[in-house]
């Protein structure tokens, strides 16, 4: 055990939730292995409460994390510029989508994002420590990959994006409630409009837009589809279980119609 002296040096602890711990979990697994956890968790109603517990007790566990004057992103933050849109889009990665994005108006009835940041981790904290030890070095990097205001909802959305070879539906979902998780606490509520983060000012209970948002999605991949709708009925679950919840969505970028389509 470290003695106090180590952990003096940090200004601020760092809350690691129980969705955060599911989400880090996810990782090591492959898609078969996540199709069968998420299939099982819809397997019956109590099991799918577990889970919205597990959001629950999360969200209560965040609450007491509270860094209201430091802002999302450094006044020195040297991130790397987001490639050029072309004719055709290749959508190879996130970064490609984000730019086709912030050049692109989307015509898509059910999500249409504005004022769009990228990369936006909300533990990012200077001088932190996680609460299991280990230095707050990598808040702050990465984080979700699109928080942007939604015009059709008029409200706030986290967006997590998927490109071909990464479109794994259920992790997608479970990144996007846990970036929601650490969004929505009081404090965290108070720290996007100290650092007007959405462009819009949020009310204390401010309800939330999910978006998974799949690049050019394989409509040929079984196995990818059967998790899609096991994802969308926990989806639909969650929705009715969390006021701050507004919708979640998954939606499809199609490169030949650059438009959004409905999953």
């Amino acid at each position: 055990m470290k003695d106090w002296n180590f952990y003096s040096k940090y200004r601020m602890v760092i809350p690691t939730t129980a969705m955060r711990r599911f989400y880090s979990f996810l990782k090591l697994y492959n898609s078969n292995t996540i199709l069968q956890v998420s299939k099982d968790i819809n397997a019956s109603v109590p099991k799918q409460r577990k889970f919205a517990d597990i959001i629950c007790k999360s969200a209560t566990h965040f609450s007491i994390y509270s860094n209201v004057e430091e802002p999302f992103l450094s006044e020195n933050s040297r991130r790397k510029r987001l490639p050029p849109v072309g004719p055709e889009p290749r959508f190879k990665n996130t970064q490609e989508v984000i730019s086709f994005l912030l050049k692109k108006t989307m015509k898509g009835a059910m999500l249409k994002p504005s004022n769009i940041e990228r990369e936006i981790d909300p533990r990012r904290t200077t001088r932190a420590i996680f609460d299991d030890g280990r230095p707050g070095r990598s808040s702050g990097v990465g984080g979700a990959d699109l928080v942007a205001w939604d015009e059709v909802s008029d409200k706030p959305m986290v967006g997590e994006i998927k490109t071909r070879g990464d479109e794994n539906a259920f992790y997608a979902l479970v990144q996007v409630i846990n970036y929601f998780v650490e969004f929505s606490t009081d404090k965290q509520i108070e720290r996007c409009n100290r650092h007007n983060l959405f462009g819009r000012s949020l009310s204390p209970t401010q309800e939330f837009t999910l978006a998974i948002m799949f690049a050019d999605f394989n409509h040929n991949s079984t196995r990818q589809i059967d998790i899609l709708e096991e994802s969308k009925k926990l989806a639909t679950m969650i929705e009715g279980e969390f006021e701050q919840i507004h919708k979640i969505i998954f939606v499809n970028i199609e490169k030949s119609k650059k438009d959004f389509e409905i999953l």
